[in-house]
């Protein structure tokens, strides 16, 4: 039998974290910099380490920028781009 390789990850607190405010949306407005780097700190002040965010769009891309320029102690997955399933189930509505 071979061996079986094991990396564990140390025990974190985890969040999906969405940072849009009313009249926010994927497809529009997106949360500023500074909205970000708010949410993110209070996160990181209640002890989370990890975020789960579902989209790669201009979001998520500023919170791993606001993470890595801030320095912030969180480790971030991200999803896959979810539009096509949002524009799917809109048509579905109809």
């Amino acid at each position: 039998m071979g061996k079986t390789f094991e990396k564990k990850l140390p025990y974190k607190k985890a969040i999906c974290y969405s940072g849009y405010r009313e009249g926010q949306c994927p497809t529009g407005e997106m949360p500023s910099k500074e909205q970000i780097s708010e949410d993110l700190h209070l996160l990181v002040a209640d002890g989370y380490g990890y975020i789960r965010m579902y989209e790669p769009n201009a979001h998520a891309i500023t919170a791993l920028q606001v993470i890595r320029e801030e320095k912030l102690p969180l480790q971030c997955m991200i999803g896959i781009d979810s539009l096509p399933e949002i524009r799917r189930n809109r048509w579905l509505r109809l």
